[in-house]
């Protein structure tokens, strides 16, 4: 039913959401729009924003990407 209302949304004009979620490329690393994380054993995350290195993160994923979409909001 979704694809059916995606695609006349799509026919009336109507936009996708503007919000991407996180994805998961497996256990330890994710992708969150044009940032990629990467897990180590003392539980930070090593952050790339498309090629360039901009620092550990200690939390859990969550908090990771709340730190990142604070990021991403406070930059536009």
């Amino acid at each position: 039913m979704s694809f059916l209302r995606r695609t006349l949304n799509r026919l009336r004009g109507h936009s996708e959401s503007v919000y991407e979620p996180a994805g998961i490329i497996h256990n330890g690393e994710f992708r969150f729009g044009n940032y990629y994380a990467q897990a180590t054993p003392q539980r930070t995350y090593h952050v790339w924003e498309g090629n360039t290195y901009i620092g550990e993160y200690p939390g859990e994923r969550i908090d990771v990407v709340m730190q990142l979409h604070q990021r991403n909001q406070e930059n536009k």
